[in-house]
């Protein structure tokens, strides 16, 4: 084979290489632009099911206070404002301890902040239990409180 025959055989041989790489860039830039598609709608709903979660805990008439497993508070509806006094940004990511009144709890209160804390309430998750609760200005008040899981992290 000569000279010619070798480097037009190389020619074709890189030509082929080119336009397979150019397909495989071509199908994989497909593949990611579907996906990130994908991603914008998945992430539109989060926010359309977030802003209904919000709309909820804004106009529902009880208090609600939600905490992650360390009990550090990450959310505070309207109510739980109205009863404690504290902004949502007095008590974001304090301890949910703060809001109880431990001292002044019944025996059941007590019983159910030994189980919470050791993170087995299954007992009280079908019932609430009456905890004394203490607002910003350090009055106290009872509350009904129902803990349930979400997410893997504990609720109250």
């Amino acid at each position: 084979m000569d000279e010619h025959a070798l480097l037009d055989q190389r020619f074709k041989r890189e030509r082929a290489a080119r336009k397979e790489a150019e397909r495989l860039l071509e199908e994989k830039s497909r593949e990611l632009f579907d996906l990130n598609e994908e991603l914008q709608s998945s992430a539109d709903v989060v926010r359309e099911n977030e802003s209904r979660i919000r709309a909820i805990l804004e106009n529902m008439n009880d208090a609600l206070i939600t905490h992650g497993a360390d009990r550090r508070i990450v959310n505070f509806s309207s109510m739980a404002k109205e009863y404690f006094g504290y902004s949502f940004a007095d008590v974001e990511n304090t301890e949910v301890d703060q809001l109880i009144a431990e001292d002044e709890c019944t025996p059941d209160g007590l019983a159910f902040l030994d189980k919470w804390r050791a993170g087995s309430f299954e007992i009280f998750a079908s019932r609430g239990v009456e905890l004394t609760m203490r607002s910003k200005d350090g009055s106290i008040f009872p509350a009904e409180v129902s803990i349930g899981t979400v997410g893997g992290k504990n609720q109250l």
